[in-house]
C-alpha cells in the first residue's frame, strides 16, 4: 500500500534556520511512496530541497551551518591563541553568538528564533573584540542593539552604560542577561511581555532568563 501523507502548505514559514520559499517536487521513494519537499533557504544564505516531515520534525534545523558555528565556538574556547576566553568581552561575545546560533539556549526562541543573527564579520571574536575596544567599550558598559528586530553588527551595535540605559534616573534597576544589562521595562518592550506580568514573575523569585527564554 502506498502512503501519501496529507498535504500542508509550509509556504512562508520558518523552521529554526530554514526559510520556506516554494514546494518542490514530490521526494518519491523506491518502494513508491510519496513525500512532500520544499525548496528552502537557510540563515546562511544557502538554498536546498528539504523534506516537509524533516522540516516539522525538527531533524534538519538549517544546512549545517549551525552545527558548525557550535563547532567552531567549542574549539576557539578549548584552542584559543588569545588567552581571553575568561575575560568580560569574550563571555559576551560567546553569550551573543549562543542565543542567536543555538537552537537550545534557553533564550534562543527570543533571538535566532525570530531572526535575530550575528553578522559574518563578527563570528571572529578577534574582529569583534578589535570592534568594541575601538567603540567605547570598558567593562561597565554592556552591548545594546539600536533597532531591537534587527541583528548584531557594527552598525547596530553600541556600548552603553546604565547611566544612559536609565535616561540618568538613579534609581532604576538592572538585570543582565548573557552579557547585556537593560532596565526591566526595556527587557518587557524587547521581548513584547506586559511590564506588570514580568515585574510579578520577578518579584515571585523567577530568574529573568528563564522568564523570557520559556
Amino acid at each position: 500500500m502506498i502512503f501519501i501523507p496529507k498535504f500542508e502548505d509550509l509556504t512562508g514559514r520558518r523552521f529554526t534556520n530554514w526559510s520556506v520559499v516554494s514546494q518542490a517536487p514530490n521526494h518519491i521513494t523506491p518502494s513508491g511512496n510519496s513525500f512532500t519537499a520544499w525548496n528552502c533557504k537557510c540563515g546562511c544564505g544557502t538554498e536546498r530541497v528539504v523534506l516537509g516531515n524533516a522540516l516539522k520534525s525538527g531533524r534538519s534545523t538549517s544546512c549545517g551551518c549551525i552545527h558548525k558555528l557550535i563547532q567552531a565556538d567549542v574549539a576557539r574556547a578549548n584552542f584559543s591563541t588569545h588567552n581571553e576566553t575568561k575575560t568580560r568581552l569574550y563571555q559576551i561575545w560567546a553569550g551573543m553568538r549562543k542565543r542567536c546560533n543555538n537552537p537550545n539556549a534557553s533564550n534562543y526562541p527570543n533571538y535566532g528564533g525570530r531572526g535575530i543573527s550575528v553578522c559574518n564579520e563578527w563570528n571572529d571574536y578577534i574582529v569583534f573584540r578589535d570592534w568594541a575596544l575601538a567603540n567605547g567599550y570598558d567593562d561597565s558598559k554592556s552591548i545594546d542593539r539600536i533597532d531591537v528586530n534587527s541583528g548584531y553588527s557594527a552598525d547596530n551595535c553600541r556600548w552603553v552604560g546604565s547611566v544612559a540605559q536609565a535616561n540618568n534616573r538613579r534609581n532604576t534597576k538592572y538585570y543582565m542577561v548573557d552579557g547585556i544589562s537593560k532596565s526591566l521595562a526595556e527587557w518587557a518592550r524587547e521581548f513584547d511581555i506586559p511590564y506588570k506580568t514580568l515585574w510579578k514573575k520577578v518579584k515571585a523569585g523567577n530568574q529573568l532568563e528563564d522568564i523570557i527564554g520559556a
